[in-house]
């Protein structure tokens, strides 16, 4: 049987997807786990918002405000 190392941050990453479903609507699953694989939290960004408006077809307010209700949202319950 394989055996595997148990982490915090095996544990965080369990926790955060399960996170997600229960607090964010799909659309801001998608939007904000997006911008992460298309680097727009590094620092500095990779992609700017209007990379990512361009993305989702959409003005670079639209996608602006699904990320901060999506990041006001996953603030409040930590």
């Amino acid at each position: 049987m394989l055996k595997r190392r148990v982490t915090r941050n095996s544990v965080y990453r369990i926790l955060s997807k399960d996170l997600f479903k229960l607090v964010l609507t799909e659309h801001e699953e998608r939007v904000i786990s997006k911008a992460r694989e298309l680097g727009y939290f590094d620092v500095p960004r990779r992609v700017k918002l209007d990379d990512l408006a361009n993305e989702f077809r959409v003005t670079k307010m639209g996608v602006s405000l699904v990320l901060r209700k999506a990041l006001r949202k996953l603030v409040g319950v930590i």
